[in-house]
């Protein structure tokens, strides 16, 4: 029982130092601040974010885990952070 506690508040901690999202959750995000949807590229599609005029590309796997240093460009383009 310790064990299993020990474990939780362990992931619960690694999850607050590094970012992880899924790239369905960071496209949700992105849509409540006024992000959306240009185009289709070859691999990914193109959004444009309204807050920092900038256009940024996103994977089209929406269950893929972004990498840390991915997921925070894309949230810098997109006004997230």
């Amino acid at each position: 029982m310790f064990a299993h506690i020990t474990i939780v508040l362990y992931i619960c901690i690694v999850q607050m130092i590094f970012d992880f999202m899924k790239t369905s959750e960071f496209l949700k995000k992105a849509a409540k601040i006024g992000c959306y949807f240009v185009s289709h590229g070859k691999e990914h599609d193109v959004w444009y974010s309204p807050v920092t005029e900038k256009f940024f590309r996103v994977s089209r796997h929406q269950g893929q885990e972004l990498k840390s240093g991915t997921l925070n460009s894309m949230m810098k383009d997109a006004g997230l952070k």
